[in-house]
């Protein structure tokens, strides 16, 4: 009866909240864009691959984001798997462009020519692949506690 009800919510999760956000605003600006395109250049078919993709995944980290200021479970296992599909695919692009421009630079003139730039792509992921398997991590442990 005298049990303390603290609404607070943890800092980290208020700066994934924001992340998450940005994510969910970049991936719907995205999705728009290229329904605009296809709209206005029918022929372009496999851009609404992007839009199948890009609007249910923001609409899932929108989902997710509202249910974890609940403290839901079902919003930060939601939140989870978005993380994780990030986290796996940023992963696969920093490791892909890395290892390309690391043997572009053992290359001929023409491809070390184009070694920085394949290395800027690589750190170019580097945040969402830190982020998204922080956050993954981070919300496992969160989800335990509230389970627990």
């Amino acid at each position: 009866m005298n049990e303390r009800n603290d609404n607070r919510l943890p800092a980290g999760l208020i700066w994934l909240l924001v992340f998450q956000w940005l994510l969910v605003l970049v991936s719907l600006s995205y999705a728009v864009g290229f329904a605009a395109v296809i709209f206005m250049n029918y022929r372009e078919y496999p851009l609404i691959f992007y839009i199948l993709v890009l609007a249910p995944w923001g609409a899932a980290m929108a989902y997710s984001s509202v249910q974890m200021t609940r403290r839901r479970p079902r919003g930060f296992l939601v939140g989870m798997i978005c993380h994780l599909i990030l986290a796996i695919l940023s992963n696969a692009a920093l490791a892909t462009f890395a290892i390309m421009g690391v043997l572009a630079l053992g290359g001929s003139r023409e491809a070390k020519g184009f070694a920085p730039l394949l290395l800027l792509f690589a750190l170019m992921w580097s945040p969402f692949a830190l982020f998204s398997s922080w956050a993954f991590f981070y919300l496992r442990r969160l989800r335990n506690d509230l389970l627990a």
